[in-house]
């Protein structure tokens, strides 16, 4: 959340400027000052830390509009949107299919709160929706918190940027230098995401991202905003730059920041599986987020992304816990399930607790991806695979896996 705040501040003076930043630019000066994006950032911090980690759906969109609005106009005079400026002083708020940068910058929150990345991504969506509702904004809020829980906990670069390049779907193959030749101020995910992302990628420091992403131009006190908020998970924040930032806030401002990390400073310490699936992970919260999807055309878009993650850990020997029977007492076969639709499917789960959420059989053998798509395929009285049939189950079947089987090949020759 800091990491976010000061990211806004150090980028905003800078914001509406056609000169980039010089490589040896100070951080903070006069001309700083937080902005819209501090404001919301804190919204919402304030509208989770109430509810807990059960809230539903509904009750973190209705505490999220309900902080956003009264911080937003606590602080009216910050710059906001045309857009989000009606939203805020709606009496009946209702989202805009906006596909703008603000659901990425105010989600910082999210990605410290939950113990799950499943969480933490459904939260983030929830966040989103109450103004950005378009695809391209659920998705920079999803992917910018993901970022924040998978820095904070796995410290992998490589996973983040899987996750970010195979899951979300964000095209990262330009690099910095590239990205300063378009500067331009464009206030969407679709440009911003990238942006930031990049910008962590390639730094080496808390200090070192929010400069690169000041560096491209544009809007950087929301580029640095996302930035900083995942290089905060990773890098922590150095103390003599939160000192001086915090100079810039109010205090009614601060004592919300005070409050969330005394929140977490014990609390969500996450525990990283000892089943050895957590490659899995991308599988898992394709299926939670293509459960909860009612667009078709967004649908297809995850499916998708669920058919290329399975593919990628195919491709690495990656394996899943199956229920295995014994018949005739000499030979394991995977074992099937009736699903709703009364047709046998065979279960496939991403991890053991998964597995453990239902009566299946008491063997359960780890099992290559591969050879389940394989045996699935060659079996005639299943229909298909079913991924974590006891929760936000999602079912493939012989059509789908073949598909997949192909693609595998494919990229295996």
């Amino acid at each position: 959340m800091y990491g976010a705040i000061i990211g806004d501040i150090a980028g905003s003076r800078f914001e509406f400027t056609l000169r980039r930043a010089e490589p040896d630019f100070k951080l903070f000066t006069e001309a700083n000052t937080f902005t819209d994006d501090t404001v919301m950032t804190v919204a919402i911090a304030d509208a989770l830390m109430e509810l807990g980690d059960q809230a539903t759906v509904e009750d973190i969109k209705s505490a999220c509009v309900e902080r956003m609005q009264y911080w937003g106009k606590r602080y009216p005079d910050v710059v906001y949107g045309s857009s989000f400026l009606r939203w805020l002083n709606s009496e009946d708020p209702k989202p805009y299919g906006s596909w703008g940068n603000g659901s990425a910058m105010r989600v910082s929150s999210v990605g410290w709160l939950y113990e799950t990345i499943e969480d933490t991504v459904a939260v983030a969506k929830a966040t989103a929706e109450v103004t950005h509702d378009h695809p391209e904004g659920i998705r920079g809020a999803e992917c910018t918190a993901a970022m924040i829980y998978m820095a904070r906990n796995y410290d992998d670069k490589e996973d983040m940027k899987k996750m970010a390049t195979e899951y979300f779907g964000y095209d990262l193959s330009a690099s910095l230098d590239e990205l300063r030749e378009s500067h331009g101020h464009d206030v969407s995910c679709m440009d911003a995401l990238p942006k930031a992302l990049q910008s962590f990628f390639e730094g080496d420091s808390y200090e070192e991202v929010i400069r690169n992403a000041i560096s491209l131009g544009g809007d950087t006190d929301t580029v640095a905003a996302i930035a900083g908020s995942i290089a905060e998970a990773y890098y922590g924040i150095p103390e003599g730059i939160l000192e001086q930032a915090m100079k810039y806030l109010p205090e009614e401002l601060i004592e919300v920041a005070v409050d969330f990390y005394d929140l977490i400073k014990d609390d969500h310490k996450y525990i990283p599986p000892e089943d050895g699936y957590e490659e899995n992970v991308g599988i898992t919260i394709a299926c939670s987020v293509l459960h909860e999807l009612t667009d078709i055309d967004t649908q297809l878009e995850m499916l998708e992304n669920l058919v290329h993650l399975i593919v990628m850990r195919m491709l690495v020997d990656g394996r899943a816990p199956v229920p295995y029977v014994d018949k005739d007492q000499s030979i394991l076969v995977m074992q099937a399930l009736t699903a709703n639709d009364g047709k046998l499917w065979i279960p496939f789960f991403t991890n053991t607790e998964e597995a453990s959420k239902g009566e299946v059989a008491e063997l359960i053998k780890e099992t290559p991806i591969a050879e389940i798509v394989e045996e699935t395929l060659e079996r005639d009285d299943v229909e298909g695979v079913i991924i974590n049939p006891f929760s936000n189950c999602t079912n493939l079947d012989k059509k789908l896996l073949e598909v997949i089987y192909k693609r595998y090949r494919e990229n295996k020759e």
